[in-house]
């Protein structure tokens, strides 16, 4: 192994935009698989394969990148909250694919850039954080706040040695803001109760609809905890992000392509898939208690999908009593 091979790769790295970057050799996701049992189905079989060797064969390393992102402040009425985690995920993607043709040409390497594979787990493993009781990873610089990407490649590059000191206090700020009691103070988790996790099953029932204040799940834990207050103040949205969360242009998803178009292009097609993203608008609508929107989602209660017609009926209840 060639130190200065990591030193190149560092270097090229953090001149993309990344802040860290450790490496780590294949290991078995034990202790994953038995967390995440049940999840593969819930998902419709899309979630993430502890088997490094069926995405690229010959794996030797695979390289972790950090990268820094901020919740953002509380958008204006009529304007949707979205969690600016997954507004840079899709910036993050590009960087990610620029770097993995870096290891490809300098190193002449075969390389997977995103693989589908734990990537907390592999972080943790790799030395970039440790685990904290809202079941996120947290690292020294950046608390929670750390966007985690990887690259698998045949590259045999310099493994990272040194262990990253536990930044959490139990202190339990992330347990008790959680709204749907979803994290416990012993460091289990119940994934069912997520409502990140509930966005992607199209599942809204037993009292978890009434939770949604914002898009594409819900940053509470974060913002609670009190290594994440060191880290600064939340970011305040852009007009541009403002305006494109529009409640009344959210509504009108079905009948608007160059709209659903815009969202892709920010969120990416599978988070904002023009379905997860109606419903979602339905029931933070609702819980805000925008009464402006009563005729809107009143026509959404004879939608021909039978999830987003059930939640329209109940939103419209939720907005008459208000």
């Amino acid at each position: 192994m060639d130190g200065c091979r990591n030193k190149k790769l560092e270097e090229f790295a953090l001149n993309q935009g990344f802040e860290k970057m450790y490496c780590v050799a294949p290991f078995k996701y034990d202790d994953w698989e038995k967390e995440m049992q049940g999840v593969d189905d819930d998902h419709g079989g899309w979630a993430n394969s502890p088997d490094v060797f069926s995405q690229l064969e010959g794996t030797k390393s695979i390289v972790v990148l950090l990268s820094r992102h901020s919740p953002y402040a509380a958008f204006p009425r009529g304007y949707a909250h979205v969690p600016n985690y997954y507004v840079m995920t899709n910036k993050v993607i590009d960087r990610l694919k620029i770097v993995g043709d870096y290891i490809k040409n300098e190193f002449n390497a075969n390389v997977l850039v995103n693989p589908k594979i734990p990537h907390r787990p592999t972080a943790i493993k790799a030395g970039a954080g440790r685990p904290g009781l809202n079941r996120l990873m947290m690292n020294k610089s950046m608390g929670s706040y750390c966007h985690i990407s990887l690259i698998l490649t045949d590259l045999d590059l310099e493994k990272t040695t040194k262990k990253h000191k536990d930044m959490c206090n139990k202190c339990g700020a992330c347990v008790r803001a959680c709204p749907t009691k979803a994290l416990n103070m012993d460091g289990t988790w119940d994934y069912r109760k997520c409502l990140r996790h509930r966005i992607s099953t199209n599942v809204f029932d037993g009292g978890i609809r009434e939770h949604y204040q914002s898009l594409l799940g819900c940053e509470r834990c974060m913002v609670a905890c009190p290594v994440n207050k060191e880290q600064g103040e939340l970011q305040q949205p852009t007009d541009d992000m403002i305006n494109l969360l529009a409640m009344d242009k959210l509504l009108n998803l079905d009948n608007d392509v160059e709209y659903r178009r815009q969202l892709h292009e920010v969120f990416g097609k599978n988070v904002a898939r023009a379905a997860r993203m109606l419903n979602q608008s339905i029931m933070v609508c609702a819980n805000m208690g925008w009464t402006e929107y009563k005729d809107q989602i009143k026509e959404l209660m004879s939608h021909k999908n039978e999830v987003t017609a059930e939640l329209a009926a109940w939103a419209y209840g939720k907005l008459c009593q208000d």
